[in-house]
């Protein structure tokens, strides 16, 4: 068991396989408010490259291992407008069993975390993309979680979820919440779909329970954003979370490869459906509401070709230069047709927010 968070950095420092650093986390029992984070991280480039161009450029961070299957880095960062704060964090990244994702794992703080690593993970986008789970996603892994063990009881303790309050004025209006709660996992999803909500994030513990006493296992957060914390018992979130993760991530990216028409022979389109289960766009009202949630798609600039009676948008993204036809070609279904240049970031990026700002959907080939 370790227990001196301060050395952590030596800590990844005895590790010179993944095997290693597996064995380190599953023995690592968190204190005060440090805890295990695994994010995961989609790039059809290798993700060696574009950080080792990242990190040659940058005076944050320093590399200190690695080998063929990890590295190890060092980040410290000082941040804040008045008074300047001071993050140190180490980290270690890995390729997973799946094709084009990535695992990035540190044991730091919840602070250290957001406006350290992920803060400087968010600077490769869109060359590598966060996973983004739906919330029917996070449900299902939860639910292995739960199910692992007979023994095992999963009790949901805080949530971050965001609601549609109403619609006015062409604008969807939203209100976002911390709420704190100790309730079943079926019983947290059901009311949030009562109530027309979306997590951002969901708080859990395990309680074990042997013989007549009962005793918390491990506390946790599983974030839509796709990563996953918890303070001890590390191969239980790996086996039941993480590595669906993982196969999450491959699934989605592989459907977004190689849709440019520059790559295509003749230049012809490979576009992609986003389908609903329920009728989206009934009235002019909703095709008002979708326009304003392409407007909120930042680091791009769009046209209306037609708002009304069907939907058909050009749009460009400025991150990488990507471009798009976005059509609403019934009251269920987007179509998305991808022009010369985009890129499988762009496009997560942009059904990301779709999902996100409009309504959560499914995907698939055209």
């Amino acid at each position: 068991m370790y227990k001196d968070t301060r050395n952590i950095k030596n800590l990844f420092l005895q590790c010179n396989t993944i095997e290693e650093l597996y064995k380190l986390l599953h023995d690592y029992r968190a204190v005060e408010y440090y805890f295990i984070f695994t994010q995961i991280l989609m790039s059809k480039s290798p993700l060696h490259d574009l950080f080792n161009e990242r990190v040659l450029r940058s005076n944050i961070i320093s590399k200190i291992y690695e080998s063929n299957d990890l590295q190890i880095f060092n980040l410290s960062r000082k941040y804040g407008r008045k008074k300047k704060k001071l993050i140190e964090a180490s980290f270690a990244v890995l390729k997973s069993p799946f094709d084009y994702v990535y695992y990035i794992i540190s044991i730091t703080t919840n602070e250290y975390w957001r406006s350290g690593i992920l803060w400087f993970f968010s600077d490769l986008i869109p060359h590598a993309n966060f996973l983004f789970l739906k919330q029917k996603e996070m449900r299902e892994l939860l639910e292995n979680l739960s199910k692992s063990d007979e023994n095992i009881k999963l009790w949901l303790t805080k949530s971050v979820s965001k609601g549609k309050v109403s619609s006015r004025e062409a604008r969807m209006v939203f209100d976002s919440g911390v709420y704190w709660t100790y309730k079943t996992l079926k019983e947290t999803f059901r009311q949030a779909e009562e109530q027309n909500r979306w997590f951002k994030s969901i708080d859990f513990k395990l309680v074990k329970t042997e013989e007549i006493r009962k005793f918390s296992l491990m506390k946790g957060r599983l974030s839509k954003f796709g990563y996953v914390m918890c303070n001890s018992n590390f191969q239980l979130v790996r086996e039941n979370i993480i590595k669906k993760m993982g196969e999450i991530g491959a699934d989605k990216i592989k459907i977004l490869l190689d849709r440019s028409r520059k790559l295509i022979p003749d230049h012809k389109v490979r576009p992609l459906f986003i389908d609903y289960d329920i009728e989206v766009f009934t009235k002019l009202e909703d095709n008002k509401l979708f326009i304003e949630s392409i407007k909120k798609f930042k680091y791009s600039s769009f046209a209306i070709i037609h708002g009304n009676p069907y939907i058909h948008l050009s749009l460009s993204d400025h991150r990488d230069g990507s471009s798009y036809d976005l059509w609403v070609v019934s009251p269920k279904r987007i179509l998305i047709i991808p022009q010369i240049k985009s890129s499988e970031g762009s496009l997560s990026r942009l059904i990301q927010h779709i999902f996100e700002e409009f309504r959560e959907g499914s995907v698939s080939s055209a």
